[in-house]
Parts: C-alpha cells; structure tokens; sequence
C-alpha cells in the first residue's frame, strides 16, 4: 500500500505543492515531504525483514516498526509548519504599515531582482497600472540575492514600486524571517498575490499552470 500510494504521490509531484493531504489537516505535508516520508519508511522495513529469519519475527517487527514510525510522524514530523506560509500571512511579513493597513484591494509580490520572469510580473503590473486610474498600491519584498539588481529592475519593470528586502535564508532561528522559509517549497519566483483589504483573492507563482496573467488579473478587478 505504501508503494502504491507513493507512485500516487509521484503523480502530484508535477504541478501540484500544495498539502497533498496525507495526515489530513493535522499535519499540512506536501506530495515531495510525503513521498521522502514513504521512501525512508520502506527502505527501513525492508532492512528490518531481510535482517530477520523467522517469518513470524518478521511480521512482528515489521508491525511494531509501522507503528513506531507512524506514532513519531504525529509526534513530531510537523516541520512543514516552518517552511509553508498560507498566501493570506504573506501580508504579516510587510514592513510597510501603510500598505498593510490599507483597506482596500492591494497587490504583494515576492520577487528576485535578477529574475528575468518577475522583470516580466513587474512590467506588466506596470502596464496594467497606465490603463487604470484605481489600480491597486504594489508593494515588493526581494530576497537580498541580488540586491544590486534593484535599480535594473525597476528600470525593466518601468517604475519603481514600494519595497523592503528580505534575507534569502535564515535557518538559525524558529521564526520564519527569510525569503526562502515563506515561499519554498510550496510557490516558485515570481510570485504575485492580490488582497482585498487583508483577505487574499488571487495568488500567482512560477511559470507554468499557476503563473501571473494580466488579462486574468484584469478579469478579477473588474468583477471585484
């Protein structure tokens, strides 16, 4: 069963980063946390049953060893709670009080300066911005990865934005306080998410199925 449900979360693992479901909401684990899960469950099962020459010892070990794991996983393997962050408390990393308090629709992007797609994200925001007189306020965290890419990039993008600059990672505290531990693994560059005062509407990332579209972003504003 576990081999079966592992080809299963194989199938996920193209397109899909979200909580495959796997410990239902107990536990929010991504399709790749939960296939490492299954991979390193089976490799010790199968250590323990070629170890072992009585068929019943076997079972009994491969029994108590299912469900050893099974309780250290709920005790303890929750570490997905560190590096996913929900599109609505993406907004609780903004520096910029005016924007958070903003109580209207609002767009936040996470974005590399060196990222030739989020060069694109900015520039068409940009675009989109010139046609309307009520276009929401932008604002940009950057990771500090290329921070003297900043100036370029707002020269691409056709203006300069409001923004803050974040560390690319951080793993020496508990708190979520880098770039990398609010987006990765779950949204890829560039990343792109409108709010209605603090209620998330849309959230755009990467550059396949779920990447920014300005006609889907006008389409949005004008029902809203």
């Amino acid at each position: 069963m576990i081999s079966i449900f592992s080809i299963h979360l194989i199938s996920q693992l193209f397109g899909n980063s979200e909580n495959c479901g796997c410990f239902g909401d107990l536990i929010p684990m991504t399709p790749l946390e939960a296939l490492i899960k299954n991979i390193v469950t089976l490799i010790i099962l199968a250590f323990i049953y070629k170890s072992s020459e009585d068929i019943i010892g076997k079972m009994s070990n491969l029994l108590i060893l299912f469900l050893s794991i099974s309780t250290i996983m709920f005790a303890w393997l929750p570490f997905s709670s560190q590096s996913k962050s929900a599109g609505s408390s993406f907004i609780t990393y903004v520096e910029n009080e005016e924007f958070v308090s903003l109580e209207e629709e609002k767009i936040l992007c996470f974005f590399d300066a060196g990222c030739e797609h989020c060069q694109h994200a900015a520039r068409s925001l940009d675009s989109l911005s010139n046609l309307s007189e009520n276009f929401p306020l932008v604002h940009i965290i950057f990771s500090d990865t290329e921070e003297d890419k900043i100036p370029d990039f707002f020269e691409v993008a056709g203006k300069e934005y409001n923004y803050q600059i974040m560390p690319f990672a951080n793993y020496d505290t508990d708190e979520i306080d880098s770039y990398m531990e609010i987006t990765f693994p779950d949204y890829d560059n560039p990343v792109v998410i409108l709010y209605d005062r603090n209620r998330q509407i849309r959230l755009y990332d990467g550059t396949e199925k779920n990447e920014f579209k300005a006609e889907d972003l006008v389409r949005i504003l004008e029902n809203e």
